[in-house]
């Protein structure tokens, strides 16, 4: 009912730009005869005997005339409604915004009056990140009060976001004509937008884009943001490249990331780039990228929208703040003076804007920095409330206080316990040995070198905690539907699964092991032995985690709280942060140079343990060393620094880099890998070994036997047929049958 009410909606929608644009040549023809009409009156007699004399060729004329003017007032909708709508010649500051018929539909839903702002909050906070995917923005505006306003193009998604929020009635809506939707489009929303706030861009070529408000003015606003850029796909034809690209049907997105200009010269070819004095351009697409990758495009207020992002939506920003963050730094040292205001602009994130559950999780250690327990230090022990945005927190002496999330901050002290959740050194764990302003030295046991990583990556964590059975670990990844997990239930956060290996806790599969490939809402699409299912996600838990606090606990975390709020280390940060009386804009500052993950920074020197028994390390064993001069290994990447490789299927690691023995302890260890999709261009990039995963095991193939306890270990194989968990296989050397687990194989290729 809904989707053919959407239709209707639609065909009405086009059905008025045509007839407006049919209003506008019928004025033009109005003024044309009141030209003509004295002349007209003129010669009336004269018609009169010509409509005696050739009353049938007038008629054949007017019938050709009208099919004549039919024809082209079709050709200029076609043309799109847009120049139908806006001639080139009306060039006035306060034209009114049109909506396009690529626009999203506006419904107007019910709410209690004085409850719309309230209710926009809520739904912005609370609602799921699958359903922000279909629905573009949601406002009030003052001269209309009782309703609250949903961007989108799915009806239904109006009653997933308004799940559970009060005072809002979502099946009392309806869709708004074209008339009420230009009229609202000029009203000004009742939840204002500020320096500092994200926003999402509603018109334009950045339409979609999620950005920073830097600067705004009366009617204006400069939005720092980073455009999502489609990589161009070489195996397309033109057609189908243009069709690819303004499909609106198409059910991806391309990921919003820098495209630096060494990634430009990578995806599109020196050729297509033009470097200018702001920034580079790149051929087919109008705006210019700065050196960072972003742009800073002055748009029209109301062509954007507060809005509440999600984490996968800003983390390249975030990281990008991080580096001036960096750079502020190290220009303060050398004694040159920096405009406090610019850097409190940047670095002072709206924590109400983020969704500040997915911080923290049992076991962190955190201080209340606001409220009747403002000052008070202590250990999450459990997260309950309807929304997860309740923590228990025990305090030294026993007691156990029940806070908001959003009053608690992370904190840190010499020689605490911490875990690193963002960043190049993401899952890193080790001891705080110094704090130096917004940078925090981490000793790394596992692999006995110490590292400097900002401090707002870093968590302090509590390894002796044991997270109570059926207590949630804070990192609520909601259900489907709108439906959220009731307090107390076990979840995990869904994208910190994706290309780990993981173990089903129940189910028809329980006690299998796989690799989480690709997460869609409360799924996860795992490999089991060349074979890919779907899973719920609550049934999985990570093999890394799951001998520490029975898997209730992820170690790796995205998305980072700014410190202006972390009371534990304000003696650094708190002078950065402070805002400038003076309140002079600075420019921005340029990109530093990256930090490296091993400390070069510092000067200090790294020694990398190369652990023969770590995750794909089989392949420098001098028996698969052997075995590569015949055979290439296929392999997958799960993770990659650069992001330049990220989710390709068809790789091999070359024969010409097969290792000496021992490995050089003064580099990572590092494979050569090449491309073999026959619609890419072939080409060869060194990666870390520990960033691979074997290739699908494929039927009738090729394979090395990796596990290290089989007796037949770095020997080639031809598989066979697959029993259960088991597969049988020929040894190529002598012929003989052998049975072998799946998960112990690997698929080679022969050189040829």
């Amino acid at each position: 009912m809904d989707g053919t009410y959407n239709k209707a909606a639609a065909r009405r929608f086009i059905d008025d730009l045509a007839q407006e644009h049919d209003v506008e040549e019928e004025d033009e023809e109005v003024l044309e005869d009141d030209e003509d009409y004295m002349s007209e009156e003129e010669d009336e007699t004269k018609g009169d005997s010509i409509v005696g004399q050739g009353i049938g060729d007038l008629e054949t004329d007017n019938r050709e005339g009208e099919i004549e003017e039919f024809v082209q007032r079709a050709q200029a909708r076609a043309r799109g409604s847009q120049q139908a709508l806006v001639p080139l010649s009306i060039t006035h500051e306060d034209q009114p915004i049109i909506p396009d018929i690529r626009d999203h539909l506006i419904y107007a839903v019910k709410v209690k009056r004085g409850k719309e702002q309230r209710a926009v909050i809520y739904v912005m906070c609370c609602a799921t990140p699958k359903t922000f995917m279909k629905i573009r923005s949601v406002f009030c505006v003052k001269n209309s009060p009782g309703y609250v306003y949903f961007e989108t193009r799915d009806g239904w998604a109006i009653e997933d976001a308004c799940f559970d929020v009060p005072d809002i009635y979502p099946m009392k809506r309806r869709l708004l004509t074209r008339e009420e939707q230009v009229q609202l489009l000029q009203s000004v929303p009742v939840v204002p937008v500020k320096v500092g706030d994200w926003v999402r861009v509603t018109h334009g070529p950045f339409k979609g884009d999620v950005g920073r408000v830097f600067t705004l003015e009366e009617k204006e606003g400069r939005i720092i943001l980073t455009p999502r850029v489609r990589r161009p796909r070489p195996d397309l034809d033109e057609h189908q490249a243009k069709r690819a690209r303004t499909d609106l049907g198409r059910r991806t997105r391309p990921v919003a990331q820098r495209l630096t200009l060494e990634k430009a010269y990578d995806w599109f070819g020196r050729e297509k780039i033009t470097v200018v004095d702001e920034g580079f351009k790149v051929e087919g697409i109008e705006y210019v990228f700065d050196q960072e990758g972003m742009t800073e495009p002055t748009l029209d207020r109301r062509h954007f929208i507060h809005c509440r992002p999600k984490l996968e939506e800003i983390q390249h920003h975030v990281d990008w703040a991080l580096e001036q963050l960096y750079e502020i730094q190290q220009i303060r040292e050398a004694g040159t003076t920096v405009d406090d205001n610019k850097v409190y602009t940047f670095f002072n994130m709206n924590v109400d804007n983020l969704d500040v559950s997915r911080y923290f999780r049992v076991g962190d250690k955190v201080i209340t920095y606001k409220g009747e327990n403002k000052g008070t230090i202590g250990k999450i022990t459990g997260i309950i409330g309807p929304r997860d945005d309740v923590v228990k927190i025990q305090m030294p002496d026993g007691v156990v206080l029940e806070e908001s999330m959003y009053s608690i901050a992370p904190y840190l002290e010499v020689a605490n316990y911490a875990e690193v959740r963002s960043g190049v050194c993401a899952g890193r764990q080790g001891t705080v040995t110094k704090i130096q302003g917004p940078y925090v030295t981490l000793y790394d046991e596992d692999n006995e070198i110490e590292i400097m990583v900002p401090a707002v990556f870093l968590q302090s964590i509590d390894r002796r905690l044991m997270a109570p059975e059926k207590s949630s670990v804070g990192m609520a990844s909601h259900i489907r539907k709108g439906k959220r997990p009731l307090p107390g239930e076990v979840d995990v956060l869904a994208t910190q699964l994706r290309g780990k290996e993981v173990y089903v806790l129940k189910g028809y599969r329980k006690g299998r092991k796989g690799y989480a490939m690709s997460i869609d809402g409360d799924k996860a699409q795992v490999q089991f032995e060349g074979t890919s299912y779907g899973c719920q996600i609550e049934t999985l838990r990570r093999m890394d985690l799951v001998t520490l606090l029975d898997g209730a606990l992820v170690s790796v975390m995205t998305g980072v709280t700014l410190p202006d709020h972390v009371r534990g280390m304000k003696e650094g940060l708190m002078e950065i942060l402070a805002p400038n009386k003076s309140g002079k804009q600075a420019e921005r500052p340029k990109t530093p140079p990256l930090l490296s993950n091993e400390g070069e920074e510092q000067g200090m020197e790294v020694e990398y343990d190369h652990d023969e028994q770590g995750q794909m390390m089989w392949i420098f064993d001098k028996k698969v060393a052997d075995m590569r001069r015949t055979h290439m290994i296929q392999v997958k990447i799960q993770s990659h620094i650069n992001q330049t490789l990220v989710d390709r299927n068809a790789f091999v690691v070359t024969c010409d880099s097969a290792p000496s023995h021992p490995l050089d302890k003064t580099k990572p260890a590092t494979v050569t890998i090449e491309l073999t999709d026959n619609k890419t261009q072939e080409r060869r990039e060194e990666v870390e070994v520990k960033t691979l995963v074997p290739a699908y095991l494929n039927s009738k193939s090729w394979n090395v036997i990796m596990d290290h306890s089989h007796e037949h270990f770095g020997e080639v194989v031809k598989h066979k047929r697959t029993n259960g968990k088991k597969a049988k296989a020929t040894l190529v050397k002598d012929k003989s049958n052998i049975e072998v687990d799946i998960s112990a194989l690997c698929p080679v290729k022969p050189l040829e």
